[in-house]
């Protein structure tokens, strides 16, 4: 392999490493127990951390030579349309539903400036979440795989990108099953992670 692909797969690996890290559950304890009250900010400095990590690997894969592997082109540009669209309104579809205030940071570092200690995660289902668990994942699955012709350069990144979104899915889950208990369970056992083939199964019967 040429050694500035292994570099690609190298620091893609190492945002991933470091993003799921920084919110594992011991971290997360041991930042609660250090920081105090200035928690807060914490989701915040994660956020910038990750976006800022995550660009740097963009920079270093843009900067090199790519030969293409694939293109969709012809039928298979209606199949990427169609995918890409489809993650889009994923994507809009979760932000219905999640607290993107919170999920940024921000309303926990309002809270600080308030005297106010910050919120604890609130178990919902409602939107799109009746249908499929993890919109956000679902959307990033179809914008890594359709999102541009295939290169030699971007295949490394968005096959590791592609495992870790599966990878961080199984985590997420643990730790949603461990903050909420049975009431998640009984939810993961009801509703599909990615696909909302049970709905799709009701709606052909």
């Amino acid at each position: 392999m040429r050694s500035d692909l292994l570099m690609v797969g190298l620091l893609s690996v190492a945002w991933c490493v470091m993003h799921s890290g920084l919110i594992s559950r011991t971290v997360d304890a041991w930042l609660r127990k250090r920081l105090g009250a200035k928690y807060a900010f914490v989701r915040l400095g994660y956020v910038l951390a990750s976006t800022a990590g995550f660009a740097v690997v963009l920079w270093y894969a843009g900067g090199l030579e790519a030969a293409t592997l694939f293109r969709w082109e012809g039928t298979w540009a209606v199949a990427r349309w169609t995918g890409l669209a489809a993650g889009l309104a994923v994507f809009f579809l979760g932000t219905r539903v999640y607290n993107n205030y919170y999920f940024l940071g921000f309303r926990q570092i309002r809270k600080y400036f308030r005297g106010v200690d910050p919120p604890r995660p609130v178990f919902r289902v409602s939107g799109i979440l009746r249908y499929i668990r993890h919109p956000y994942y679902t959307a990033t699955i179809l914008l890594l795989v359709f999102m541009s012709d295939v290169t030699d350069v971007n295949a490394v990144w968005r096959s590791v990108f592609l495992v870790y979104t599966v990878v961080g899915t199984l985590l997420e889950e643990r730790k949603l099953a461990a903050e909420f208990g049975d009431r998640y369970l009984r939810y993961k056992r009801e509703v599909p992670m990615y696909l909302p083939w049970k709905w799709l199964k009701g709606k052909l019967r």
